[in-house]
């Protein structure tokens, strides 16, 4: 008697799981109704420009529509399928507010019904204009610049000031996760009390990133970072030949290593002020490294989802997309410094930054203070003041 109780049992849940296989909704689905379609909004959009559409896009609508030309030909908006995608254009806005969005005002379910897709649209969108911008524009627009390019640079700067070498600034960054990952969290908790990832950037002094580095987690240090960063897939810092010449290096603030292409701000002795002719080396080069500073909050206010990524990271395929999230905004902002398209309503407001400079933590591999003490040495020279 209970053998037989238990296979009916059986069989019962056995005819459970096959009507739910060939049922896909267990309700009757009921039509949503909606206010407009997606291309209606994107010509209401295109039709007000101004601030209205840069809330939206985080660009003009004649930067906006030379990207999506940029982007048109790219393999991901073609298919053979009956059913053709949508214009690039619409896929576009909708890429763009997702990355230029932040809180619960930029969610995908908010995207979604402002231009009346499903979420799962918003999140299909912004995958393929991420993939499409960093295919067909991150290496023309995100890249070290060449000799030629260097010795111009520094030329201009030759007598202005006793930094006349520096070809570039470096300081790295945190981008602030909604929720913690799903393994090693605690790798990702920084002293910031927030769970992050780090990222490494290097910018001219016209605001142009030349290198980024992504995918190391919130708790790394800014000189761990700088060791593994790798232009044209050469380590920066065990090869600086192929990225320096002679005499040129980058500014950094104390956190780094002080080495011959690196040269950072005196740190301050632990119980101890810094020696006057330190502090006024320190105040000059902070002037210049500003502009790392400007660089990292330019990039921050246009595209504000970096302020707080709502990406869960749980596993290797999502910490890619975070990776690549980052550089598509960072490609956006090259793209758009180059379109002289660099002003819109967030921007004006002065460009500010929350990160202060960070502490040295004894990091000091490789360290060899040379090239700073000689640029130390003309400064003190240059301004009458001690050695």
């Amino acid at each position: 008697m209970k053998e037989l109780e238990w296979i009916n049992r059986l069989l019962m849940h056995l005819n459970f799981l096959n009507e739910l296989s060939r049922t896909r909704y267990l309700a009757a689905r009921v039509p949503q109704p909606r206010i407009a379609t997606l291309q209606r909004t994107y010509e209401v959009l295109l039709t007000i420009g101004g601030p209205v559409f840069m809330k939206w896009a985080r660009m003009s609508n004649e930067s906006f529509l030379k990207l999506a030309a940029n982007i048109a030909s790219h393999y991901i908006f073609h298919n053979n399928s009956n059913h053709p995608q949508a214009p690039v254009e619409w896929q576009l806005l909708v890429a763009l507010s997702n990355l230029g969005l932040c809180g619960n005002g930029g969610s995908p379910h908010v995207i979604a019904q402002l231009f009346n897709i499903c979420k799962g649209s918003v999140e299909n969108y912004t995958n393929g204009c991420i993939l499409a911008i960093i295919e067909t524009l991150e290496k023309d627009h995100v890249y070290w610049p060449t000799a030629e390019d260097r010795e111009r640079y520094t030329l201009a700067c030759w007598g202005r000031t006793v930094f006349d070498k520096c070809v570039g600034f470096v300081n790295g960054t945190i981008f602030p996760l909604a929720t913690a990952p799903s393994a090693h969290k605690e790798d990702y908790w920084m002293r910031k009390m927030v769970h992050a990832v780090n990222s490494l950037f290097v910018c001219t002094a016209n605001k142009r990133i030349i290198q980024a580095v992504h995918g190391w987690c919130g708790s790394a240090h800014d000189q761990r970072v700088y060791k593994n960063s790798k232009p044209r897939g050469v380590k920066l810092y065990t090869d600086p030949a192929q990225f320096f010449s002679p005499g040129q290096y980058l500014l950094a603030d104390s956190a780094n290593t002080a080495s011959n292409i690196v040269v950072p701000a005196f740190k301050r002795p632990n119980g101890r002020s810094l020696p006057t002719n330190k502090q006024k080396f320190n105040f000059e080069s902070s002037h210049q490294r500003v502009a790392i500073k400007h660089t990292i909050s330019m990039l921050k206010n246009r595209w504000q989802s970096l302020k707080i990524l709502s990406l869960h990271v749980n596993g290797a395929k999502s910490a890619r997309r975070v990776n690549c999230w980052i550089r598509a905004c960072a490609v956006l902002h090259n793209y758009l410094i180059e379109k002289n398209d660099v002003v819109w309503d967030e921007l004006t407001h002065p460009w500010t930054s929350d990160e202060p400079d960070d502490e040295d933590n004894g990091l000091v591999s490789g360290k060899d203070p040379a090239r700073r003490d000689l640029i130390f040495s003309r400064f003190c020279r240059r301004h009458g003041l001690v050695n």
